[in-house]
């Protein structure tokens, strides 16, 4: 028989790799907040206010539509596509989770701390923008615990 065979999230391996996502992560947004352009910075803002407005509305897809567009922009405004590659593939697993265990309740909350990164990025600050990535991780690991405390 044919068909598609969709591997299970396991918690553990999860939280690995937000381990190892989390300097990957911090690296892109000190690179990107030192060197996106006037019009980056501005996209991102935009972004930022799209991501909180999407999940204003409980609006599940146009919320992962932002994540996957704000992924992109840091991605080129780091001006280094190594880590880029590293996170990219990081950043699809991340959302593989969100589709398997979201619940619109923590929207508000995730696109805070999407936000706030966006908006340290945008502002320029390397070191303001990694202690914002750090504070994303810290709330996608915390998320994960309570998913798996509830699966």
């Amino acid at each position: 028989q044919r068909g598609v065979l969709v591997s299970p999230i396991d918690a553990g391996q999860f939280r690995l790799q937000l381990e190892t996502r989390r300097p990957i992560d911090r690296l892109l947004a000190e690179c990107a907040a030192r060197r996106a352009t006037r019009s980056e910075r501005d996209e991102l803002r935009d972004l930022a206010t799209a991501m909180l407005a999407a999940a204003g509305r409980g609006d599940i897809e146009a919320f992962l539509a932002a994540d996957r567009a704000f992924d992109q922009l840091v991605a080129i405004a780091s001006r280094n596509p190594f880590t880029a590659r590293a996170a990219a593939q990081l950043h699809a697993h991340s959302r593989r989770f969100w589709h398997a265990y979201r619940d619109r309740d923590d929207l508000p909350e995730s696109a805070e701390r999407h936000a706030e990164l966006m908006r340290a990025i945008a502002d320029g600050g390397a070191e303001v923008a990694a202690s914002a990535s750090d504070r994303l991780i810290d709330y996608l690991d915390a998320f994960a615990q309570a998913a798996f405390g509830r699966s």
